[in-house]
């Protein structure tokens, strides 16, 4: 193809306006839903992290407008780009209070549509994305890692947490077996997670034996249960796993009983709920080798 003809095709206006002199049907009007651009959308919070994206990066996707009304009753309504508008007017309420410039959003016009295919338009628009599954946002978090982007740049990028974009690249080097797991759904990525620092054949034994512990309960794996395993494999398979209720006890009393107990009892309350490797106890590993020669 000719690089004169890259761009060739039907030509649309865009436009950079201030957000503010765009027009949500239902927040900006006292329209109701029987207008045909009215939108559940206009309720709901503002997300804070998607005001900081658009702080840093400003708003790329252009809103699309029809006009409406004539002479000095004209208003540029939004059909697709609510949440933009509302966060982008946020997000310059913030610039102009620290003394920065405020920013434009881009505005595609559509001209000539019906009630009907405005209704229709923003709703498409609204519905028809497709979220990326979470091992897909997991591999491109990882990719931005690898190449040197920080945690908190690509928080920034996804508009999610730092902890969030942490177990996405931690779940991304979890091998096959444990990320075909999380895309069917058999186990959260967040109790995988805590896999993530186990070696390959471990990942799959402590998997195998947290869906085999769930086809017995009927419930996913849940985070608990995978810090228990993951204490059991790298305890050498060794571990004393109490229910959750006792060992919350036991933890609040190595917590609080350091000044009335003994180094002794405490070191073995730690090993009983998992929180204590036995190697790291001196003579702990011979005693309890000692003991099942023994037995």
């Amino acid at each position: 193809m000719a690089g004169g003809q890259l761009l060739d095709g039907k030509r649309e206006s865009l436009f950079r306006v201030d957000p503010e002199t765009l027009t949500i049907i239902g927040l900006d009007t006292t329209d109701g839903p029987e207008h045909q651009l009215w939108d559940e959308r206009i309720k709901l919070a503002l997300d804070e992290a998607m005001v900081l994206n658009i702080m840093a990066l400003g708003v790329r996707e252009p809103i699309v407008v029809v006009v409406q009304g004539k002479g000095d009753s004209r208003v540029a309504a939004v059909v697709d780009g609510r949440r933009r508008v509302r966060h982008a007017r946020e997000a310059n309420r913030r610039l102009i209070a620290k003394g920065e410039p405020p920013l434009q959003v881009p505005v595609i016009a559509e001209k000539g549509m019906s009630e009907q295919e405005q209704t229709l338009l923003s709703a498409s628009l609204n519905e028809i994305r497709l979220d990326d599954p979470v091992m897909t946002k997991a591999a491109k978090a990882a990719r931005m890692k690898a190449r040197g982007s920080s945690f908190a740049e690509i928080a920034l990028a996804f508009g999610v947490t730092y902890q969030t974009i942490t177990l996405w690249v931690n779940i991304n080097s979890l091998t096959d077996t444990v990320k075909r797991a999380i895309s069917d759904g058999v186990i959260t990525p967040t109790a995988a997670g805590q896999l993530a620092g186990l070696g390959p054949e471990e990942q799959k034994a402590a998997l195998a034996e947290l869906l085999a512990e769930s086809a017995s309960s009927g419930e996913k794996p849940t985070v608990d249960k995978a810090k228990d395993k993951v204490r059991a494999k790298k305890n050498g398979g060794m571990t004393q796993v109490s229910p959750v209720p006792q060992r919350r006890v036991l933890r609040r009393i190595v917590e609080n009983g350091a000044e009335v107990l003994s180094e002794d009892f405490l070191a073995g309350v730690r090993f009983a709920i998992g929180d204590l490797n036995p190697k790291s106890v001196k003579g702990l590993t011979g005693l309890m080798n000692t003991r099942k020669t023994s037995e």
